[in-house]
């Protein structure tokens, strides 16, 4: 199966046909919008009531509904694309939570010259950890653990590196 970096038209709709008919499915009254085409990036809006359930704990079931979007819409459209499911733009606060949070902690580690290990997070937002602070000059941060445990862990740079 190819990829596609920008989808038709034809796609999106298939999207947003699926995402719609998965959300009666559970019950759950939405409308759906399409944020953007590159990637294919879809927010569920009106769902104040069920949007912990939406998401879930650390965003697992939110996660889970965009593997199954994709998958699906893979099957019908025969080629891969990227799809972000998003619900009441979760996903755009968590990242923004996320690099204000590796910036506290990063300052945290320069005034008591200790490493500090986040809480386990999945790959993505780990990456978000990483980024936000790939630029200083004085900090490090290294993935550890294994699997769902994986956390990053914050450091003073040692000299010479």
């Amino acid at each position: 199966m190819q990829e596609v970096e920008v989808p038709t038209r034809e796609d999106v709709e298939i999207t947003v046909d699926v995402l719609q008919h998965i959300l009666r499915y559970m019950n759950i009254p939405a409308t759906v919008q399409v944020r953007s085409t590159n990637p294919l990036t879809l927010n569920i809006h009106g769902i104040h009531e069920n949007l912990g359930l939406l998401i879930g704990r650390r965003g697992e079931t939110l996660a889970a509904l965009q593997l199954l979007v994709s998958l699906i819409v893979g099957h019908r459209t025969k080629h891969r694309m990227r799809i972000v499911v998003d619900a009441e733009n979760y996903r755009e606060r968590r990242e923004e939570n996320l690099r204000s949070l590796a910036l506290r902690v990063a300052q945290q580690v320069r005034n008591y010259r200790r490493s500090i290990a986040l809480e386990a997070m999945p790959p993505h937002e780990r990456r978000i950890v990483h980024i936000a602070l790939s630029d200083s000059k004085d900090i490090s941060t290294e993935s550890i653990g294994e699997g769902d445990a994986r956390r990053v862990v914050i450091s003073l740079k040692r000299p010479g590196r």
